[in-house]
């Protein structure tokens, strides 16, 4: 299974308004060093150098306080040097969308020190919406075409892609594994689990669907439902809502960090039960990591140091 290409997922990460989930204080390599302002902080950015000079210090006055509420790192300094690293990355390859960038800083700097900044941010800012767009490198197979493997295909703008083998009489195809919200069809899987069996021909189609948090993928009808709520009756964990386990047959209020616990699904989401047998988070996409067991990677895998894998939408706030 491919990911979706470092460029490409940068890309999305900049059209929510530079989302990265808020993290911790792990060792980064130095950003780079910012250069010297081609414009001044009042001036509306006409090329993707302003931008990328204005954009950290705008973010930042108004996500800074919030990401000290939130009991994050509240520098604005560091957050304007990781800001400007994120953005440093794409810079070379990026195209520059002059009235939306200009419209994606107006807003941020009316947004400092606003009641609503925190929640605003944390939802993303509409008018930062493709203000930096990257290139897609060169376009593979189309959903439901044959392929090999999973570089034949084209990335979708959002999920997975693979070449399955799908079918009453199996056939390898290109496949967009993509969010899907409630009614979503066919599905093949949560975020706990995964229902694939390769012979239902419900699932020999270009695009199927992984249900979102809270929901859960029904496995004769392919359409994600909603999970059952704490209280309920369930047979695994996976019945049961976002948050909540099955504890003898019934979905039972899911254990925060620190907690005891025998299993993962007795964690709250993005956390796991550690060596330990207490509740540890995830490590967020970017996050230093190394081999011990209990350094587990949120959707990725250790790789060089860093954990590789995809931020998720559940929060837009980026805290350095």
């Amino acid at each position: 299974m491919r990911r979706t290409p470092l460029a490409l997922a940068l890309t999305l990460l900049l059209a929510a308004g530079l989302p990265l989930a808020c993290g911790g204080d792990e060792d980064e390599p130095p950003p780079p060093v910012k250069p010297k302002k081609t414009s001044s902080p009042t001036d509306p950015p006409e090329t993707l150098d302003d931008f990328a000079n204005q954009y950290p210090a705008a973010y930042c006055a108004a996500a800074a306080p919030c990401c000290k509420a939130a009991g994050k790192n509240g520098d604005q300094e560091a957050c304007e040097k990781a800001t400007f690293a994120q953005l440093a990355l794409i810079k070379s390859s990026g195209t520059f969308d002059k009235a939306k960038g200009q419209s994606c800083i107006t807003k941020l700097e009316a947004l400092a020190g606003k009641s609503d900044a925190c929640t605003t941010l944390d939802n993303g800012i509409p008018e930062c919406l493709g203000a930096i767009s990257v290139s897609p490198g060169p376009v593979g197979k189309a959903p439901g075409e044959p392929c090999s493997s999973s570089t034949d295909c084209g990335p979708p703008s959002q999920g997975e892609v693979r070449c399955e083998e799908v079918g009453p009489e199996p056939k390898r195809i290109c496949q967009h594994v993509l969010p899907g919200k409630e009614d979503a069809t066919p599905c093949v899987g949560d975020a706990r689990q995964t229902l694939v069996v390769n012979e239902d021909p419900k699932l020999a189609v270009g695009i199927v669907y992984r249900c979102e948090e809270g929901l859960r993928c029904d496995a004769s009808s392919r359409v994600c439902i909603p999970g059952v709520a704490i209280g309920g009756s369930c047979i695994a964990s996976f019945d049961c809502t976002k948050d909540a386990y099955c504890a003898q047959g019934t979905c039972t209020a899911a254990l925060s960090e620190g907690a005891s616990c025998s299993d993962d699904d007795q964690c709250k989401s993005r956390s796991f039960c550690s060596s330990k047998n207490q509740c540890a988070a995830y490590l967020n996409p970017g996050a230093a990591c190394s081999d011990d067991p209990d350094s587990r990677c949120f959707g990725g895998v250790c790789l060089n140091g860093k954990c590789t894998g995809e931020e998720p939408n559940a929060t837009q706030l980026f805290c350095p």
